[in-house]
């Protein structure tokens, strides 16, 4: 098989693994150089096999077919701090307000805000108030983030795992 084939594949594969993954990511886990990336992404792109998005200053890619309100979610994923506090929120019975999500992943004050508006964007939480005024955030379902994280971390394990695989087309 023709090495550039391979490449494409590759970097197919490594978006349907880990979709909103971007470039620089991307690039890593192929293994190969910046701009070879950029060619088979811009390749893959021009054969309408995968599409670009951006998401919290990223250019993120995704598999053709990605609903917009899907690649807003794995986009949020890609993000350690996201995942936290969506993990804290969908452990908690009745929501948790910031300061107890602080507690609970333990994630300084200072950097709490941007993974709590990036999971309100993606519509994975919202925010409401309890009767004596504190603003509390909750999951918006929680079975289906439930499951939206385990999968994701599934394919993040999996990439990590058998990032060989990748190489034995």
């Amino acid at each position: 098989m023709n090495p550039q084939n391979v490449n494409k594949l590759r970097v197919k594969e490594i978006i349907s693994l880990s979709p909103g993954i971007h470039l620089r990511l991307l690039q890593r886990f192929l293994g190969a150089s910046f701009s070879t990336t950029r060619y088979h992404v811009r390749k893959l792109e021009e054969e309408n096999q995968i599409i670009r998005s951006t998401f919290g200053g990223f250019e993120r890619f995704f598999l053709a077919g990605t609903t917009a309100h899907m690649q807003d979610v794995y986009a949020c994923l890609q993000n350690k701090r996201s995942r936290l506090v969506l993990q804290g929120i969908i452990g908690s019975q009745q929501g948790l307000s910031q300061n107890s999500l602080l507690q609970v992943t333990k994630i300084h004050p200072t950097t709490i805000r941007a993974p709590i508006n990036s999971l309100l964007e993606a519509g994975l939480i919202e925010r409401f108030l309890t009767p004596d005024g504190r603003i509390m955030y909750g999951a918006v379902n929680k079975d289906e983030a439930a499951v939206l994280l385990a999968s994701f971390k599934t394919s993040m394990n999996s990439i990590t795992n058998n990032f060989i695989d990748l190489w034995e087309f």
